[in-house]
């Protein structure tokens, strides 16, 4: 369990046992995560676009690369691929998804250090969306 403090300067969207953070804020993720982020990016080719990652598992053994749509010209970028590594397996799994129907990535402001040139301007954004009556919650 984490103390106060550690989640008071924590960066990412925590979903559950997961946490998203977008690509520019790895940097600010515990020492440890960084040296296992490090081994699960061996097994990324490197002509796979990601912008956002999620770290999950039991002791954050796994690790999603996703590939969002532009995401910062997008108010709410649409997910074509991840590509799945988890550190007690080997390889990596992608996942392709469908333009019909993808998942929608929301409150991208999270993902965001604070120090971010546009967490500012996201944050604004969600916020008028929910005066405007947007069906999610903060």
């Amino acid at each position: 369990m984490q103390n106060k403090k550690s989640l008071k300067n924590a960066v990412g969207k925590k979903v559950g046992q997961a946490i998203y953070l977008h690509r520019s804020a790895v940097d600010h993720i515990q020492t440890s995560a960084k040296d296992k982020l490090s081994l699960a990016l061996q097994r990324v080719p490197e002509d796979f676009q990601w912008s956002v990652l999620k770290i999950s598992g039991q002791n954050a053994q796994t690790f999603s690369f996703l590939d969002y749509q532009d995401f910062s010209a997008v108010a709410f970028p649409e997910l074509r691929a991840s590509l799945l590594v988890n550190l007690a397996e080997e390889g990596a799994k992608l996942r392709k998804y469908s333009d019909a129907n993808p998942p929608i990535l929301h409150r991208k402001e999270l993902l965001l250090a604070l120090d971010h040139p546009v967490a500012l301007p996201l944050n604004r954004l969600c916020l008028n969306l929910c005066g405007g009556g947007a069906a999610f919650r903060l």
